[in-house]
């Protein structure tokens, strides 16, 4: 399935100007930049931090390098506060308080990210993918106006990448915008049309429309480009069952137990078909089987708390 990526610096055509990077000085400087891996290009930048001899405007650039390494290795604290000594030393960066933002969204302070964003956008009003990402967030805290206003915006600047379409129509989605939605995520798969999860988006929106026939058809086309995942057949099940179709239903409930034993709503389903059919100790079983795994299920969540 494909989910949105918050991204540093390039996504989908969508990019935000990075800050010059550190050449023509010694190894550490170098390794800073382009290390073989980001645990070696973070041993370089602190290094190279540990001087007395760099001027601000250098150091701002070594602290930036580092906060993006830290970020790629999902260490968003370091990297915030990276970003943070960064722009202290050079505060006319966008690309700085973008990648602020992005550390701030992966930790979920949204309202923080949201403000890091806007600080990139005052920088440089033409950063599309900065307005992605603050409709992401605006998303997120479920400011959906300030989210489709937004993506909106990403669309203008870029009409042909399909991430704002997509994310504008779950932001349609979430405030009940269904129609809207359907068009979005329509506009979106004409940019993109093999991604399974755009023909399952709409297929769910077309759903909340009470166009189950057609978000069936959708069904189906993600299961095409993903005939493996179980899900996408318990969907169409469920379509089948709204439609009355009982023999469809219990195939794709088959097939999605068949792919994931662990599927408990898959079980409920294939039981509720058996019981529409009489088959009540089959109906039974299946009942039996997804309450066993819910409960196996909700153990599981406890225990990670």
């Amino acid at each position: 399935m494909r989910r949105i990526w918050i991204t540093t610096l390039i996504f989908a055509g969508l990019a935000v100007p990075a800050l010059p990077v550190l050449a023509d000085i010694e190894d550490d400087q170098r390794g800073c930049v382009s290390g073989p891996n980001d645990v070696a290009v973070i041993a370089a930048c602190s290094r190279v931090l540990g001087s007395s001899r760099l001027s601000p405007h250098n150091r701002a650039v070594t602290y930036y390098n580092r906060g993006l390494a830290y970020q790629r290795e999902k260490r968003y604290v370091a990297a915030v506060s990276d970003f943070t000594r960064s722009v202290q030393l050079n505060p006319g960066a966008a690309a700085t308080y973008y990648n602020r933002g992005v550390a701030h969204h992966w930790l979920k302070q949204y309202r923080k990210a949201i403000k890091d964003y806007s600080l990139a956008l005052k920088i440089n009003p033409k950063a599309s993918l900065a307005l992605y990402s603050r409709g992401l967030a605006h998303s997120a805290v479920k400011d959906f106006k300030a989210a489709i206003a937004d993506q909106s915006a990403a669309i203008f600047m870029n009409p042909k990448a399909d991430p704002p379409y997509f994310a504008r129509a779950l932001a349609h989605a979430k405030s009940g915008g269904h129609k809207k939605a359907v068009a979005d995520y329509g506009r979106a798969i004409a940019i993109s049309p093999h991604v399974a999860n755009y023909y399952v988006k709409r297929a769910l929106a077309k759903r909340k429309l009470r166009r189950e026939r057609d978000a069936i058809n959708d069904f189906g086309k993600a299961i095409d480009l993903q005939p493996s995942n179980a899900r996408y057949y318990n969907l169409r099940g469920m379509g089948y069952v709204r439609t009355k179709r009982f023999a469809r239903a219990l195939a794709d409930f088959n097939r999605a137990i068949a792919l994931d034993p662990t599927l408990n709503q898959a079980f409920a389903n294939r039981g509720f078909v058996h019981e529409r059919l009489g088959h009540k100790r089959m109906a039974l079983r299946d009942y039996q089987r997804a309450l066993k795994l819910k409960k196996a299920r909700l153990l599981r969540l406890r225990k990670t708390r």
